[in-house]
């Protein structure tokens, strides 16, 4: 059974999951800014090295619409 989802629009659920896909993955973390009181987080593996392939993904919030950082978390989480 899926875990039920919190509501979309709660930030600190959203980087609670993000920190514990993080370390399910053993992704190094960093706080790269911070945005109204809220970090604004970076992973990455620990295999990534300078010069090496790299793929950036970013979702944020638009306005009512919070789908997309939940859908990236899915997927990284999947993928």
């Amino acid at each position: 059974m899926p875990h039920p989802r919190p509501p979309a629009h709660d930030i600190r659920q959203l980087l609670a999951r993000w920190d514990l896909l993080a370390r399910r993955l053993s992704l190094a973390s960093q706080v790269l800014g911070e945005a109204e009181g809220i970090p604004i987080i970076g992973l990455e593996t620990a295999s990534a090295t300078e010069g090496a392939p790299a793929l950036y993904v970013s979702a944020g919030v638009h306005g009512d619409e919070a789908a997309c950082p939940w859908a990236l978390l899915e997927w990284v989480g999947e993928n």
